[in-house]
């Protein structure tokens, strides 16, 4: 039940993430930060135990992530594209830095960390926004 609780409370903040995101994207059609990726990305990686659990978290982000999209003034094809590309970013890199521990001193871990969260996740993400546009 308390992690019920926790996924609700982490839908809440991503879809709050989201909102200001995409209102303070101005004209832009793609907002320039999205923290939102981040939050679910940490809260899966450090509560959630079971595949399924985590899938249940993306599919929590994912209609986060259209709802807000839709709120925001996107149309259905850009709300739906986006929202992969997010969830495509996150699921990429919890599954390279999945039995990372940090702060750990290998350096295998700090690698994953590089490879997965700040490079491979969003390269990915970028491809599949950019066949959306």
């Amino acid at each position: 039940m308390k992690r019920i609780w926790l996924m609700t409370l982490s839908a809440a903040a991503v879809a709050g993430l989201s909102l200001v995101s995409l209102l303070s994207r101005g004209d832009a059609i793609v907002a320039a930060i999205w923290p939102a990726n981040a939050v679910v990305l940490a809260l899966s990686l450090r509560t959630l135990s079971t595949g399924r659990e985590r899938s249940l978290a993306l599919a929590i982000a994912g209609t986060a992530f259209v709802v807000t999209s839709l709120i925001g003034g996107r149309d259905l094809v850009l709300a739906l594209g986006f929202s992969v590309a997010n969830l495509v970013e996150i699921a990429l890199a919890m599954a390279i830095l999945r039995g990372c521990s940090f702060p750990d001193e290998r350096k295998g871990d700090y690698t994953r960390l590089l490879a997965g969260a700040v490079a491979a996740g969003p390269a990915a993400s970028t491809v599949v926004a950019a066949i959306t546009l």
